[in-house]
């Protein structure tokens, strides 16, 4: 939408310096809100990638010694220790 207005705020821009005036305000509130959604978009993608981290460093602890996957419980159940 921001850029939308950016857009037609040029056409008009080579009409005066007062078109011209609103331009560079349009096109600074543009560039800042791309980069606010670029910001928030890579601080989500690394959230979600430390948590997938955590996970999987979590599964790869349950693993036992053979690879299969088992819990304190079903060792302890088998008679392991």
């Amino acid at each position: 939408m921001i850029l939308m207005r950016k857009r037609k705020l040029w056409k008009r821009a080579r009409c005066g310096p007062e078109e011209l005036r609103k331009y560079r305000e349009a096109e600074k509130k543009a560039e800042n809100a791309v980069r606010n959604a670029k910001r928030n978009f890579e601080k989500k993608l690394a959230k979600e990638q430390k948590q997938l981290t955590i996970l999987c460093l979590s599964k790869r602890k349950d693993k036992g010694q053979d690879g299969s996957r088992t819990t304190e419980r079903s060792r302890q159940k088998n008679g392991q220790q």
